[in-house]
């Protein structure tokens, strides 16, 4: 698929100037692209709002898994959290008053937690057997008002471009009547180039510690705030500097997982254990969970020029953190003081222009719309390259695009495509067969899922607000979905070939005959050609005719006579008036054939006329 980027003499009739609801079915064939049905998983109630959560445009569509494999479907509008109910075949609110004017959703998918994040609010997480989301308390304990991007290695989660409350001001904030919800700019700091990192395979465990004076040996201690981390008679903790000799209280013989905290009253802790009366007071100590004493729960300066962090994505086993200036790789050490070690990859202007636009390309390369309006690859190792196929799709792609647009990237694993998702349009890039196409549809959220329920796995999707849609073509499943109509809509479709010259660039040619080639397994499907013919490739081809076939359509002949140096021709699937089931029906094309007279006109140059 080529639009503007090549001179027509070069694209060829072997490649595509537009090629739109059609993809690579095979690698000698294209196919008519499947289209979408309701989003309907529990097909044993009636449609209700099974596929309509709200009417608000969703940005978000997800899965959550829980480690027994029982899953539950996402949806997401900007301001509110959906979660779809199998048996009553319903969406039930989850989690609600988020900011409008946050970045696009983010979820990283942890041990049973889904982890959303927008870059304004606290991040937050939700399992299939809770009943809403809930915040990460333990980022917002330890400081953090938000984080710009979010991915996850080795099980921690890893969040970068952070936003932290000033020290002084953190204790009035969690005293404050939201404790957890948005932060004043005015009291915060900006790290745009910090890594924080929670505890492996716990991402709401991020290791608060309360530094607390004390006034004489006691068994209660008075935190800062109220705390989310300590549970009477659950939580195990060491308080330091306040045992035997200025240690650590807990660890002897008879608290050797730390103290128990017997009793939690607002901020007010009380142990099982007083702290040791033989040490000198007043005195500050620490207290904290047992186990954080060792953890990975920690952050990086990744500061180099100070660039910030524009977004962080897992490539195979390792993260990528991409900045303004180039791109670190993350690798995970297995050492808790130092868990990740960080090393510059690439340093110059090729990364990313939007960040949600990256895409894993089978764990081996990140792919994605950069700076530039070009297309490239990052494999991890090597800098990034130009990305042929999808680079010739640029001066389509980026048509209209400004930093600000909605621009995001999702995987497609029943068709084995990467979606690049635009106002307007989406670009899917088929990384089997290496080829791409257009869908003239503007898709808002898409995710690969199992059918809540089942085991049937399905592509859903959202194009109109609030609606969600399957993916029409679900194979091997409990049940099979094949469509190509867009909620029982003939959506067409196009292929639209480069100008060639039949192998003589000089001189004239005669077109007298035109085959299109269809598979034979087809039903037959109204189709329409158009002839295009000019004299240079500069300037555009000329209308020559318009072909109707009348049915059936395969492999018939189509006599023509056009004289021209240059030639172009166009495959349609035509939009019908009417709900005919006939128009549900595939369409393969798998070539042409043409026939061609030589005319005597010799020439030295070719014709500009």
């Amino acid at each position: 698929m080529a639009a503007g980027t090549y001179s027509q003499d070069s694209v060829g009739a072997a490649n595509y100037v537009r090629k739109v609801n059609f993809r690579r079915i095979q690698a000698d064939r294209e196919g008519r692209r499947e289209g979408w049905i309701l989003f309907r998983p529990n097909t044993g109630l009636a449609q209700g709002t099974q596929a309509a959560p709200t009417s608000d445009k969703l940005t978000l569509l997800a899965e959550n898994v829980r480690p027994n494999s029982e899953q539950c479907a996402i949806a997401a509008s900007a301001t509110t959290i959906y979660r779809y109910v199998y048996s009553s075949g319903t969406w039930s609110t989850i989690g609600s008053g988020y900011s409008g004017a946050a970045k696009r959703w983010q979820t990283e998918a942890i041990d049973g937690w889904l982890v959303f994040n927008n870059g304004v609010d606290l991040p937050f997480t939700y399992r299939v057997e809770d009943n809403a989301v809930a915040p990460i308390h333990e980022l917002r304990e330890v400081g953090i008002a938000s984080v710009g991007y979010i991915t996850q290695l080795n099980g921690m989660l890893v969040c970068g471009n952070i936003v932290e409350i000033q020290a002084d001001q953190l204790a009035a904030v969690m005293n404050g009547a939201s404790p957890y919800g948005l932060v004043s700019s005015s009291i915060t700091n900006h790290r745009p180039y910090r890594v924080i990192r929670s505890e492996i395979a716990q991402p709401r465990n991020w290791a608060p510690k309360f530094d607390v004076t004390m006034n004489a040996a006691s068994a209660t201690i008075v935190l800062p705030f109220p705390s989310t981390v300590f549970v009477a008679n659950t939580t195990r903790v060491a308080v330091l500097n306040g045992g035997p000799g200025g240690g650590v209280l807990g660890g002897d013989s008879n608290n050797p997982e730390g103290i128990l905290v017997t009793g939690v009253a607002g901020a007010s802790l009380t142990l099982a254990v007083s702290t040791d009366a033989g040490l000198t007071y007043p005195r500050t100590v620490t207290i904290m969970r047992w186990a954080d004493q060792s953890t990975v729960v920690g952050y990086d300066d990744i500061q180099d020029d100070s660039s910030p962090i524009i977004w962080l994505k897992r490539l195979g086993n390792y993260v990528m953190a991409y900045r303004r200036t180039g791109i670190f790789r993350g690798r995970f050490t297995g050492v808790v003081e130092s868990p990740i070690e960080w090393r510059q990859r690439y340093k110059g202007p090729n990364i990313p222009k939007w960040g949600e636009a990256v895409a894993d390309v089978n764990g081996e390369m990140h792919l994605y719309p950069a700076e530039g309006n070009r297309f490239y690859a990052f494999d991890g190792e090597n800098p990034p390259f130009i990305h042929k196929v999808c680079d010739d799709t640029r001066g389509l792609f980026f048509s209209g695009l400004t930093p600000a647009s909605d621009v995001f990237a999702v995987n497609n694993q029943a068709t084995k495509e990467i979606w690049f998702c635009r106002p307007g349009w989406t670009l899917a890039y088929d990384y089997e067969l290496g080829t791409a196409a257009e869908i003239d549809a503007e898709v808002s959220a898409a995710a690969y899922v199992s059918r809540p329920g089942w085991t049937d796995s399905w592509f859903i999707l959202a194009t109109a607000a609030g609606t969600v849609y399957t993916y029409g073509l679900v194979q091997n499943a409990a049940l099979n979905i094949h469509t190509f109509l867009r909620n029982g809509v003939n959506p067409g479709g196009q292929i639209k070939f480069g100008m060639w010259t039949m192998g003589d660039p000089m001189n004239e040619k005669d077109m007298t005959a035109y085959v299109p080639l269809l598979g034979s397994g087809q039903a037959d499907v109204p189709i329409q050609v158009k002839f295009y013919g000019g004299w240079d490739a500069s300037n555009a081809p000329a209308l020559l005719h318009t072909e109707d076939m009348a049915l059936p359509t395969k492999n018939e002949l189509i006599p023509v006579f056009f004289r021209a140096i240059y030639f172009q021709d166009e495959i349609i699937i035509p939009v019908l008036p009417g709900p005919d089931p006939a128009q549900d029906a595939d369409v393969q094309l798998v070539g042409r054939l043409f026939q061609r007279g030589t005319v005597d006109s010799t020439s030295v140059t070719r014709n500009n006329a």
